[in-house]
């Protein structure tokens, strides 16, 4: 059953490392070793979707920070802490980054294995996330920079008139671009548009107001 699960062990303990792949493939996952949090990183657009066993305390780039990068690009790898007891406290704070859990060194097998299965309930929901994510984002790359505008100002609940006031544009104009935006994401309703939006993450540079508000 374990076999489809991918788990990412991420430790600059060559000795550990090795230990902990022979018991994981041993359980019938298929683990990917490596020594430091950057090799990760560097490999992370062509990795599938999987647990993540990290290492706190590493050289270079802690596991912290390693941790906050991943979050920023993927969602769909949940991520186990492995902290000894000095490191309780920054464990926490990892958990509170988004963490699924954590676990304290040296520990047991079975207990390493209860959490897997745990993470393991959550990988699908998270996978689910990401590929909304990835769907959303590729439909939003197609957009022109003016459609692209029209979506700024629909997430920032503009009407027509309000955004070509914004845009010095005519309202007809937007009224074009808009409904150009909608046939390109493939969406009739404008809720459905605004969700898109929201996956892809797009940030509106427009506040309710009109007023630009930041810039992406």
């Amino acid at each position: 059953m374990n076999a489809k699960f991918v788990v990412y062990v991420i430790d600059a303990d060559a000795g550990f490392r090795r230990d902990l792949v022979l018991v994981l493939r041993k359980k019938g996952f298929q683990p990917v070793p490596f020594s430091s949090g950057p090799d990760f990183l560097d490999s992370l657009d062509f990795l599938q979707s999987g647990i993540v066993l990290l290492e706190l305390h590493m050289p270079g780039m802690d596991g912290i920070e390693v941790q906050e990068r991943l979050l920023e690009r993927r969602v769909d790898m949940p991520v186990i802490i492995m902290a000894r007891d000095a490191e309780l406290q920054t464990a926490v704070q990892a958990i509170k980054k988004g963490a699924t859990d954590f676990i304290e060194k040296p520990f047991t097998f079975a207990l390493l294995m209860e959490m897997l299965d745990s993470a393991i309930g959550q990988l699908d929901k998270q996978t689910e996330v990401q590929s909304r994510r990835d769907d959303a984002a590729s439909r939003v790359n197609h957009l022109s920079a003016r459609e692209l505008d029209v979506m700024h100002g629909l997430l920032a609940g503009l009407t027509n008139k309000a955004l070509a006031r914004e845009l010095n544009l005519s309202p007809r104009t937007v009224e074009m671009h808009r409904a150009n935006m909608m046939k390109k994401i493939g969406v009739k309703k404008l809720s459905e548009a605004i969700q898109i939006a929201m996956d892809a993450e797009i940030n509106s540079p427009f506040a309710s107001n009109g007023q630009v508000a930041h810039h992406r």
